[in-house]
């Protein structure tokens, strides 16, 4: 119907509206490739670093607030990794809230990285801040579904596990009490398509 319209526009020389409507459709084609994806949590498509930087980004921008305290490193642009793109993009801004919620009240810093490991055909995702740290004696059970230490389902790092081990990588965690917390998230490169 979106295509009929614009169509109609053109022939009567509206072009405003017909591109109006190009956006429009455009914005349903990507709505509905992302609905597909998360219906379909087993679907996996070659995507750049840059592309899951973005997203991320897209998502935590929404909060000035939040985008005023996140650096973000691009090292491997065009590296492509095969993932789920919608849950993969979750996991990055899961592991990025879970990281704001970590800050103190001023001097906050929360990291975002992307690079190339070449000689392991590896892309490294990382997300790191300087906040409060996670206690040793929880480390282990952040995994744990509806582990929570303040309140929350619980449900966000085994997610982020999950989705992680279903794209063929690793996700790893290295925190110190007070001095803050780095998840490193490892998934094979893949060949540009």
């Amino acid at each position: 119907l979106v295509s009929l319209a614009e169509y109609a526009c053109q022939e009567k020389g509206e072009e405003q509206v017909a591109e109006f409507l190009r956006k429009a459709e455009r914005s349903i084609d990507r709505m509905s490739g992302m609905i597909s994806e998360i219906l379909d949590d087993r679907q996996r498509t070659n995507v750049s670093a840059h592309r899951l930087l973005d997203a991320a980004l897209a998502q935590i921008s929404v909060s000035e607030e939040q985008a005023a305290l996140v650096s973000v490193e691009d090292g491997c642009p065009d590296s492509q990794v095969c993932v789920n793109r919608t849950c993969f993009v979750r996991v990055l801004v899961n592991l990025m809230e879970n990281a704001f919620h970590a800050l103190g009240e001023e001097g906050g810093r929360v990291e975002l990285r992307a690079q190339r490991l070449a000689q392991e055909g590896e892309v490294v995702f990382s997300v790191r801040d300087n906040g409060c740290g996670i206690p040793p004696e929880e480390l282990e059970r952040i995994w744990d579904n509806g582990f929570s230490t303040r309140g929350s389902s619980g449900l966000g790092l085994s997610f982020v596990r999950k989705v992680v081990e279903d794209s063929q990588g690793t996700v790893s965690v290295a925190s110190r009490p007070g001095e803050g917390t780095e998840f490193k998230i490892v998934l094979p490169e893949v060949d540009a398509v």
